[in-house]
């Protein structure tokens, strides 16, 4: 005797392909009606909608809240593409830069502290980003101690005076 391959027609284009987990996702009563393809491309066109499940938001916010929620946040911030997606989210967000931007000011100052041509290699910390408070406009990529140095002096209150010649070079530019 042979065995019979059981064969299932997906509902959406009307290809019949063997009833298995290759080509149909289970459902409560076996297999779903279509076919794993059409599922996918509905996915694609309700994720470029924009559509949202109603109801979705708010169990995404009572969960992000809980105890585990807030957990699993702190674990994805601690590896490396949640801290890249919190950079880009934090420069887009203080600065209206890129990560191309960031870029772009990183090269052309060849990785350096634009008042004191420290090189990044040299530093703890990645350089940061300087940038006019009343103007928000960027002006360049700063070591940690420049940065704060700079904001002294730009605020009147105490800041190490072998600074101020390069402070006021770098602000004529």
């Amino acid at each position: 005797m042979t065995e019979k391959s059981i064969e299932k027609k997906c509902d959406k284009c009307n290809v019949v392909y063997p009833a298995t987990l290759e080509y149909f996702y289970k459902d409560k009563g076996g297999l779903r009606g279509k076919c794993k393809v059409c599922v996918r491309e509905e996915a694609k066109v309700r994720a470029k909608s924009g559509y949202v499940c109603p109801g979705r938001k708010e169990s995404l916010k009572k969960y992000n809240n809980s105890e585990k929620g807030t957990k699993t946040q702190r674990k994805y911030r601690r590896t490396e593409k949640g801290k890249g997606l919190s950079r880009r989210a934090k420069l887009g967000y203080y600065y209206n830069l890129t990560n191309d931007d960031y870029n772009f000011m990183f090269q052309r100052q060849e990785g350096c502290c634009k008042i004191c041509n420290t090189h990044q290699s040299q530093l703890k910390r990645r350089l940061d980003i300087d940038h006019d408070h009343v103007t928000s406009k960027v002006r360049g990529l700063l070591c940690s101690p420049c940065n704060r140095q700079l904001g002294s002096y730009e605020h009147g209150k105490k800041f190490n005076p072998l600074f101020t010649e390069r402070f006021v070079r770098y602000l004529s530019e």
